[in-house]
C-alpha cells in the first residue's frame, strides 16, 4: 500500500483518478492516492457535511446556544470562517480549543476539496443487492486502453 501510495503522489492524473474511483464507489485498491477505507471515511464526512441542518450555523451567528455534534463541527467551521469569524469566537462557540479547531478545519478543507472534486452530484450508491465479492481482486478491472497513468 505504502508503495502505491508514493506511486500515487507523483502521478499527473491523480485528481482525475480519485474522481473516477469516488463517483465509481471503488471498493479495493488504491486509487489516486487512497485506500478504499480512506475513500468510504471521506464520502462518510462529505454526507455529514452535506447533511448539516442550515439553521445550525445561523443560531450560532446570533448567539443562541447550539450543541453542534463532532461529525457536524467541520461544516459548522467552515461556515463561521466564511462569515469572517476569527478562531477565538469558533472555539468558543463550539466550546473546543485551539488545537481542536485546527484539526477540525484540516477535516472541512479535505471536505471541500472533495466535493470540489467530485462536482456538486452525490456519488451513486451501490445498487442494491450488490454484493462486495469475497476476492478483492475479483472486483478489479482493468480500464480498456489500460491504467489511467499509464505512459
Amino acid at each position: 500500500m505504502t508503495r502505491a501510495k508514493q506511486i500515487c503522489r507523483a502521478c499527473p492524473v491523480r485528481r482525475r483518478c480519485l474522481r473516477q474511483a469516488v463517483r465509481d464507489r471503488e471498493l479495493y485498491g488504491v486509487w489516486g492516492g487512497l485506500t478504499g477505507q480512506e475513500r468510504r471515511g471521506l464520502l462518510k464526512q462529505v454526507q455529514n457535511f452535506r447533511g448539516l441542518p442550515a439553521g445550525v450555523p445561523a443560531r450560532l451567528q446570533y448567539g443562541e446556544p447550539v450543541r453542534v455534534r463532532s461529525q457536524d463541527r467541520p461544516a459548522v467551521a467552515a461556515t463561521l470562517v466564511r462569515a469572517g469569524w476569527s478562531n477565538q469566537r469558533i472555539c468558543h462557540a463550539l466550546g473546543i480549543d485551539p488545537s481542536e479547531l485546527r484539526a477540525v478545519l484540516r477535516v472541512a478543507r479535505r471536505v471541500l476539496w472533495v466535493i470540489d472534486l467530485v462536482g456538486t452530484d452525490q456519488p451513486p450508491a451501490l445498487p442494491e443487492g450488490r454484493r462486495r465479492p469475497a476476492d478483492p481482486t475479483a472486483h478489479w478491472r482493468r480500464p480498456p486502453g489500460g491504467l489511467p497513468h499509464a505512459a
